[in-house]
């Protein structure tokens, strides 16, 4: 993983967030964030531990894909800012966290 310094997703976000932007990082840990999410899915609801567990768990995950998520955000108004060599690395890192699809998963043609 790169350096904050030198992460372009970053600096873009800093342009419009100012520092909050350093929050996209890997090296930022937004259990503020993941708390939010957890509460907001039990909010109202008589919650086990078990589906309490399942909430953190939801919230972990979209938190970590937050940065995957910046780039895409990032991308899309600022495609000029981006190498080619830079595009391919980020979507290697995006699929690092993609989960492969079963067999049953796939949209397919019934005809």
């Amino acid at each position: 993983m790169q350096s904050d310094e030198k992460d372009k997703v970053l600096e873009i976000f800093r342009e419009f967030v100012g520092e909050r932007g350093v929050r996209l990082s890997g090296f930022h840990c937004p259990t503020d964030a993941n708390s939010q999410i957890r509460e907001a899915l039990a909010e109202g609801e008589d919650v086990t531990d078990d589906e309490a567990l399942k909430f953190d768990a939801i919230g972990f995950h979209l938190v970590d894909w937050r940065r995957d998520a910046a780039f895409i955000v990032a991308l899309v108004p600022f495609p000029e800012r981006f190498s080619h060599e830079e595009i391919r690395d980020e979507i290697d890192r995006f699929l690092v966290h993609v989960p492969e699809p079963e067999s049953g998963d796939r949209c397919e043609s019934k005809e």
